[in-house]
């Protein structure tokens, strides 16, 4: 099978896009496709894989598999990607809404980027500075679910602990599936005088990667409910700049969006056995 497909990226977040409107690939296939393409070194080499596929009351469904072959219920990176390949291939206008596992996303394609409508996150569900012991170390953390689930963790700007240390103490929290029962994504959040530096250990992904939308929400979220940003808030990738915007409603929800690029990287054709 010859395969046609765009490289992609939000922020050096990459992604696989194909389209799959005709619905001729199944989840099974997709799932395997992904494990195989997304390897860097030995294939194309991706955080993910996205199908594009019909909806009934959207534009398209965007279908994530992330690179283990897990299926994923959402990605900020990855729905503004959708957009633009969505925009650019004429699947659906600048101003579309397309289906995820998450629900319903709204989304705009300007000049500048693109922009979505994440829906509402309830409060009521948040984890608020919870003390948590992971390999003899105490640290506390915030959980918020953003169509995913997600642990922020508050480090001072002076840490300067490696990428390696984080990364076990990521590994530990997501296996500790009695708090964490869908695992979670970690990310490490640093107050900036402007601006938050977050960094995220991605689960589906086993790995740092250069950005993280939902990540990017989420811990917004912590630290304005932490008193220390107004929306909107700047949050500072690896591989970018996302910025998060929200606002209360009643009954404790944030109706929250997302703003930031997303790019073609290029475009080609890979031969499947």
């Amino acid at each position: 099978m010859r395969l046609s497909f765009s490289k992609m990226n939000g922020n050096g977040n990459d992604f696989i896009v194909i389209n799959n409107m005709d619905r001729l690939i199944a989840i099974e296939t997709l799932q395997d496709l992904a494990r195989k393409l997304c390897q860097r070194r030995l294939s194309i080499g991706a955080d993910g894989l996205i199908s594009i596929e019909p909806a009934q009351d959207a534009h398209f469904t965007m279908r994530l598999v992330n690179s283990d072959g897990s299926l994923a219920e959402m990605c900020g990176n990855g729905a503004r990607c959708a957009a633009l390949y969505a925009f650019e291939k004429k699947i659906a206008p600048k101003n579309m809404t397309f289906a995820t596992p998450a629900g319903n996303i709204e989304a705009i394609v300007t000049p500048g980027g693109v922009s979505i409508s994440m829906g509402n996150v309830s409060l009521k569900d948040v984890v608020q500075n919870e003390p948590l012991n992971i390999n003899q170390e105490g640290i506390a953390y915030w959980h918020v679910t953003v169509g995913v689930p997600h642990t922020v963790i508050f480090l001072e700007p002076s840490d300067q602990r490696s990428k390696e240390d984080l990364r076990s103490l990521s590994v530990a929290i997501q296996q500790d599936l009695v708090r964490f029962p869908n695992s979670t994504n970690v990310n490490y959040v640093k107050i900036m005088k402007d601006h938050l530096y977050t960094l995220t250990f991605e689960r589906g992904v086993g790995d740092f990667t250069l950005s993280c939308g939902t990540g990017s929400i989420a811990s917004a979220i912590a630290a304005w409910l932490k008193g220390k940003v107004k929306p909107p808030v700047k949050v500072q990738n690896p591989g970018g700049v996302n910025i998060v915007h929200f606002k209360e409603t009643k009954d404790h929800l944030l109706n929250v969006s997302l703003e930031g690029p997303a790019a073609f990287s290029f475009e080609g054709v890979v031969t499947i056995n």
